[in-house]
């Protein structure tokens, strides 16, 4: 994660990334923190999407914040964008720019942790591994690609996004160990998790899924199962828009 701090304050600038890099610390995050002294520098140097999170003064010599904003939006509707002032004079214009959000200063310590965990939620984790034994090799398939994970007899099947089926020795506790803490991921049926970006529809006795797959379910609850997966896709779908309007 990249963070930009735009303030003409040395110390205003000083502060705020002392802060963030408390709130960082204290939630086992990284992130390079990069300050400019003006807007026009941040703009000299700016590629879109080149940082995570934004934080822009408003009040600076030269072009102020929202001047500097409104030139970063040219090219980069996306990035999150909040502000930072000792007045709320100009919040109308400041989220004509789709700001994500607007703190006073001094930033309060306590308001300041509060959005970074609001962003946290938003922003996507680095992927993660599944990891197991197939044919005496170690295999490391990235959660994005697993498009179900199935019990049979001994074995356990792992098919991915490309189609392909693994078969190992994994025991279906192990796996759903790791999964289980990834919202993405939805127990169908005992011995049965499937990938909720890749189903494509439920029917009565199973889950469609990408690449022509289907899935036996718990019969009795399908109807619950098919609500918790249009439910992660309605919040999905919000989070994404939150990102690219930058708006809460």
């Amino acid at each position: 994660m990249n963070i930009a701090i735009i303030d003409d304050t040395a110390l205003d600038r000083r502060l705020l990334t002392k802060t963030l890099r408390d709130y960082l610390s204290s939630n086992g995050l990284e992130a390079d923190i990069t300050e400019f002294s003006s807007g026009e520098d941040f703009i000299k140097s700016y590629r879109p999407l080149m940082f995570t999170i934004v934080f822009m003064d408003i009040f600076m010599h030269g072009i102020n914040g929202i001047e500097a904003a409104a030139k970063m939006r040219e090219s980069d509707s996306d990035t999150l964008l909040v502000f930072l002032t000792s007045s709320s004079e100009h919040r109308p214009e400041a989220f004509s720019t789709h700001a994500y959000d607007y703190l006073q200063k001094p930033v309060n310590k306590s308001r300041l942790y509060s959005l970074m965990d609001d962003i946290m939620r938003l922003t996507p984790e680095t992927d993660k591994e599944l990891t197991f034994i197939c044919e005496k090799t170690e295999r490391r398939i990235p959660f994005s690609e697993l498009v179900a994970v199935c019990s049979s007899g001994h074995y356990l099947e792992i098919t991915d996004c490309a189609g392909f089926s693994y078969r190992t020795r994994l025991n279906f506790s192990a796996a759903e160990k790791q999964l289980s803490g990834d919202s993405r991921f939805l127990l169908v049926l005992r011995g049965v998790m499937v990938n909720m970006d890749h189903i494509l529809s439920f029917t009565d006795d199973g889950c469609e899924l990408a690449g022509g797959l289907k899935v036996p379910i718990n019969v009795r609850n399908s109807r619950g199962l098919e609500q918790i997966w249009k439910n992660y896709i309605f919040a999905k779908v919000r989070r994404e828009t939150m990102m690219r309007s930058g708006r809460k």
